[in-house]
This record gives C-alpha cells, sequence and structure tokens, in this order.
C-alpha cells in the first residue's frame, strides 16, 4: 500500500461514514472552542487582578 491507496481508503471511509465523520469534526471544534475560551478567560482574569 502506497500514500495514493491510504489516502483513497480514507476519503472512501469518511464518505462512507458521513454521520460519523460530522460528530467528529463537531468534537474536535467544540473541544478547540472550549480551550480558547478557557485560555482567554484565564488571561483576562490574570490581566483584571495583576490591574488592581
Amino acid at each position: 500500500m502506497n500514500i495514493l491507496d491510504l489516502i483513497l481508503f480514507s476519503v472512501a471511509n469518511l464518505k462512507r461514514n458521513k454521520m460519523r465523520t460530522l460528530l467528529t469534526i463537531a468534537g474536535v471544534v467544540v473541544g478547540i472552542a472550549a480551550i480558547v475560551f478557557l485560555v482567554s478567560l484565564g488571561f483576562g482574569l490574570q490581566n483584571l487582578v495583576e490591574t488592581q
């Protein structure tokens, strides 16, 4: 199996399991958004405490 075969196999599986693919993408997006939100909240609170 070369790299092209692996890519084609992966794309075929993604097309076959559309709901699982969408749920996985949604989970990754929500996870990244939560991390960004919490880090931003932490920096904001730290800045607020330092200025007071």
